[in-house]
């Protein structure tokens, strides 16, 4: 937090070797790399929700050329690259507004499609969020304690899970001992909480 505040520019990104834990360092020089996404080009997203400049940062694959990425959007959060759509979504946190917002991986430079979600934003506080494997945004919604199921095609949204304190993330099961069609959501007191259909 010190970091997004006073604007040091001592974040990066890491690569973690799953099967030996060795790292390697992707990119450095980020001022407080929140949210993390990897485009097809190689090159990564990544987002800052507190500090005088709260826009996205684009990366080169190589680690250079960072430079701003839709900047009207602020308070960004949560990323996610759909490759089927090719849209990066991004959650917003702190704006007055809940906005999940889609970036266009083929226009950049265009004003992002925005699909507003109800309540105050900082009430809820949006964090991070997935694609399903259904096509659909589900975002975790930190403060208000809920999973939200977002069509990014009509916009339409309902809440699927609630009372889940400081709700930080939800992603769908992968590899061994995980199950597919169940959403995991990870929360800031530390628990784990399945998701089943």
């Amino acid at each position: 937090m010190r970091s997004g505040l006073t604007g040091a520019t001592d974040g990066s990104i890491l690569a973690v070797d799953l099967a030996t834990g060795a790292t390697a360092t992707a990119a450095t020089g980020l001022s407080m790399p929140n949210g993390l996404a990897q485009l097809p080009d190689g090159g990564f997203v990544v987002s800052r929700d507190i500090g005088a400049t709260t826009a996205l940062t684009r990366v080169a694959s190589d680690g250079t050329g960072a430079h701003a990425l839709a900047p009207e959007l602020t308070f960004t959060n949560g990323l996610a690259y759909d490759p089927a759509r090719r849209k990066l979504f991004v959650s917003t946190t702190f704006d007055a507004t809940t906005t999940i917002a889609a970036v266009d991986a083929d226009a950049p430079s265009a004003a992002p499609a925005r699909i507003t979600l109800p309540g105050f934003g900082p009430l809820n506080s949006a964090d991070d969020l997935t694609v399903g494997p259904d096509g659909a945004v589900y975002v975790a919604l930190n403060v208000a304690g809920q999973i939200v199921r977002v069509d990014p095609d009509t916009g339409r949204h309902c809440t699927i899970a609630d009372g889940l304190p400081f709700a930080t993330s939800v992603r769908f099961g992968q590899g061994p001992g995980w199950d597919p069609n169940s959403a995991y959501v990870t929360s800031f007191l530390g628990t784990v909480t399945r998701l089943t259909p």
